[in-house]
């Protein structure tokens, strides 16, 4: 379901999630994963053009408490380089490391790197317990998750690691639809540099790495 509503004069696109897990947390509160045009456009154009191998990023958050809403905003976003099939999206060797040394090397914190984003290829959106267990091992307070396909569908959730495990709070999803969206060529290239295809079945098992 998709609405909009005026933000601060800006349009702003509502992309609702379920509301199963709601009683793990304070009902009047809200919990939103804000991401503007540039980076959705971003996302979703790397998850059409990837399918139907699925593509997975990480990106930086920043949180912020305003009343009863609990804002999550998508300041930046990193496309590692990966393998990728149908089924199955993981980085390589070495590459999350990658992209924690170059934001140590810009003489910024990783604390804010709490956002972790993949596709399904053509397939449905859903959290897996592949995504479970990744959401376990994750070693920072918080962390948000989505997941996306190629029909720009979506669906985002919030998991509390610290001080107390609350798992699986659904966000809504909020697009800031005034920002230009990003050019295609920049996508095809991410994809092209970074996206190693493997055959089905020839995966690597490696219960440390994340994966999609």
């Amino acid at each position: 379901m998709m609405k909009f509503l005026s933000t601060k004069g800006k349009a702003v696109a509502i992309m609702a999630t379920n509301n199963e897990y709601y009683h793990a947390v304070n009902h009047k509160q809200r919990y939103r994963l804000i991401v503007d045009s540039e980076l959705w456009g971003y996302m979703m154009a790397l998850a059409s053009l990837s399918a139907p191998n699925e593509v997975l990023g990480i990106g930086m958050i920043t949180k912020r408490c305003v009343g009863y809403s609990t804002d999550f905003i998508v300041d930046e976003i990193f496309v590692p380089r990966q393998e990728v099939a149908a089924n199955y999206c993981s980085f390589a060797e070495g590459a999350q490391n990658e992209i924690m040394n170059d934001i140590l090397e810009r003489g910024d914190s990783t604390e804010k790197l709490c956002f972790r984003w993949h596709s399904h290829g053509n397939g449905s959106v859903f959290f897996s317990t592949i995504d479970e267990k990744d959401i376990d091992n994750c070693d920072s307070p918080y962390v948000v998750n989505m997941v996306v396909n190629a029909y720009r569908d979506s669906i985002a959730r919030l998991d509390i690691l610290e001080p107390v495990r609350v798992r699986n709070i659904p966000l809504e999803i909020l697009v800031d639809i005034n920002e230009e969206i990003l050019e295609r060529t920049k996508c095809i290239r991410e994809i092209k540099e970074k996206c190693k295809m493997v055959p089905l079945g020839m995966q690597k098992v490696d219960p440390s790495a994340w994966r999609g």
